[in-house]
């Protein structure tokens, strides 16, 4: 009888001990167990405070994993965000330069297409001048030669008339070899002087004034030549000076489009990397927001949790050691 009494008196004991942390910690699974405590039989009651403790410690365990994987989760998000947001950076840096490339790609090939257009027209109005130019020279040699026939058959014409005979100093036998050697010899001396007439002394000076006229247009002539091949020289160098310009400018244009396709690859392959890079960071922001979901709860009741849970255990092995006890007795 005493015995009994003995059980009931700890069955009561056990289960308000449980009551009490259930009450503190709002466990309805204790407040269950404090109740079987009392009406259930020993062994039951026994073994069920035991499922609890294992469940009991089973979810401590849990937790604190829980509470490492947010942690660790978070922090790997935190830091992989850090990563595509330094990248975003790169990118629009390397987005803006590129930018810039192309553009001063384009403006310079834009300026070397211009130039050698230029030069194109340049070329081609020397030469227009350089054609206008030899026509004029030819138009001053033909009448520089015409001219002197003229004059050398004024010449024979005169010294037929007044009977005059060139002197023989070494000089040609008349104005017309004089003339022709000094075609084939630029350097070479004007007619001669005419031997002196004393019939008419006015016809040495009507000859001299012909000579004179022929010697100066043989130096016309020998002017004319030279100027035209200073010409000639100066435009073939002009032509071959622009030729190399423009064969330069060419080979640049060529290098400066091979650079500008390239610099715009890598323009679309930044933007491509930025729209990745982009939606690599909206995804790292919905997983964050689905770890606060699921890990803010833990996270900021963890050691409450924790405290209440190690409270339901000691209560369960205080209920459990009473009931021991009353069994020993």
């Amino acid at each position: 009888m005493q015995s009994k009494m003995a059980m009931r008196v700890s069955r009561e004991r056990a289960s308000r001990v449980l009551l009490r942390a259930a009450a503190a910690t709002s466990s309805a699974p204790l407040s269950a167990l404090a109740l079987s405590a009392k009406l259930d039989a020993f062994e039951k009651v026994k073994q069920a405070m035991k499922d609890m403790l294992e469940k009991l410690h089973q979810q401590q365990a849990d937790e604190v994993k829980q509470k490492d994987f947010c942690n660790q989760e978070f922090h790997d998000n935190e830091m992989e965000t850090m990563e595509k947001e330094n990248k975003a950076k790169d990118l629009a840096a390397t987005v803006s330069d590129l930018e810039g490339q192309i553009e001063e790609l384009t403006e310079a090939i834009k300026a070397l297409q211009t130039e050698i257009q230029e030069s194109m027209v340049q070329l081609k109005k020397a030469g227009l001048d350089r054609v206008e130019e030899n026509q004029d020279f030819q138009k001053t040699v033909s009448e520089a030669d015409g001219t002197v026939k003229v004059l050398q058959k004024a010449a024979e014409r005169l010294a037929q008339f007044y009977g005059l005979q060139l002197r023989k100093s070494g000089q040609p036998e008349s104005v017309e070899a004089s003339f022709n050697d000094s075609r084939a010899n630029p350097d070479a001396k004007a007619p001669g002087e005419f031997k002196e007439y004393k019939k008419n002394e006015n016809a040495g000076s009507v000859t001299g004034l012909i000579e004179k006229f022929i010697k100066e247009t043989i130096q016309s002539k020998k002017e004319a030549e030279s100027e035209e091949q200073k010409a000639q020289t100066d435009y073939e160098s002009f032509v071959n000076e622009t030729n190399e310009s423009v064969a330069s400018k060419s080979k640049s244009i060529i290098k400066k489009k091979e650079l500008k396709a390239q610099a715009e690859q890598d323009l679309l392959q930044a933007q491509d990397d930025t729209k990745q890079n982009q939606a690599d960071m909206e995804e790292l922001d919905k997983y964050k927001g689905e770890l606060h979901k699921s890990c803010d709860f833990v996270l900021q009741n963890f050691d409450m949790r924790q405290a209440a849970r190690n409270q339901e255990m000691e209560s369960i092995n205080e209920a459990m050691a009473i009931l021991s006890g009353s069994m020993e007795g």
